[in-house]
């Protein structure tokens, strides 16, 4: 009597622990794979991530991470970057930066970020680390293995550069010559010379940024919301460099 429930005390644990299997098996064309997404260990990083979970629930070539990011770091945390790794080659990078002083990461924050990756580096095996973290001050933490340092500087003179020439012609124009010089889509903005690719490729996205953004507003909400997105642009172009 007293070994009657082995055989079904086993049974229980071996189903709790297919089921526990299954929530990391997902079918992709008939065929069977789990997921195989590993976090660095990175006790010396001011963020850690905490943890993640992949949405599975999806039949598209890329799948949705969602990772919680907890500050470790006294200093507010401005900018990060989270590398990709296969084997022991980093494939790939995702820069976050934050606009405002409350988007920055504060000591013990955690806050949620996603992302996708592709089916294949699921299956396959990646693994996601910390690279580049920028404080609130400018100074930076991490091996920046993509440049990410050189990146913000460039698309910080970008948005530096558009705003300086979007204001002159507010200033010569009027707000009229403003908005026309935003629908026709014309740039005075050169890119300077001796950059790094890395530095190049910022440069382009802050000065492609400011004006996307107002081409936007000026077609949802007309001239008023033109004026204040216009504010907006003009106050986060004050915060993007350092204290």
């Amino acid at each position: 009597m007293a070994n009657s429930g082995g055989p079904k005390l086993m049974f229980k644990l071996a189903s709790l622990g297919i089921l526990g299997a299954c929530l990391w098996i997902f079918t992709s064309g008939g065929l069977t794979q789990s997921a195989n997404l590993t976090i660095e260990h990175q006790p010396d990083s001011p963020l850690q991530i905490s943890s993640s979970q992949i949405d599975l629930t999806y039949s598209e070539p890329s799948l949705e991470v969602t990772l919680m990011l907890a500050s470790r770091s006294v200093k507010p945390i401005r900018a990060f970057t989270i590398a990709s790794s296969v084997g022991r080659d980093k494939t790939g990078a995702l820069l976050i930066t934050t606009n405002t002083d409350e988007q920055m990461w504060q000591f013990n924050e955690i806050k949620p970020i996603t992302m996708r990756k592709s089916r294949a580096e699921i299956i396959d095996g990646v693994k996601l680390s910390i690279d580049f973290v920028e404080f609130s001050d400018g100074t930076t933490w991490g091996p920046d293995s993509f440049n990410s340092a050189d990146d913000l500087a460039g698309e910080r003179e970008g948005l530096r550069l558009s705003v300086q020439i979007l204001s002159q012609i507010a200033k010569t124009k009027g707000f009229g010559g403003f908005i026309n010089n935003l629908t026709s889509n014309r740039s005075d903005i050169s890119i300077p010379k001796g950059k790094s690719l890395s530095w190049e490729r910022g440069f382009q996205r802050g000065a492609g940024t400011v004006i996307e953004r107002l081409n936007r507003a000026y077609t949802k909400g007309g001239p008023g919301q033109l004026e204040s997105e216009w504010a907006r642009t003009l106050a986060d172009s004050k915060r993007t460099s350092p204290e």
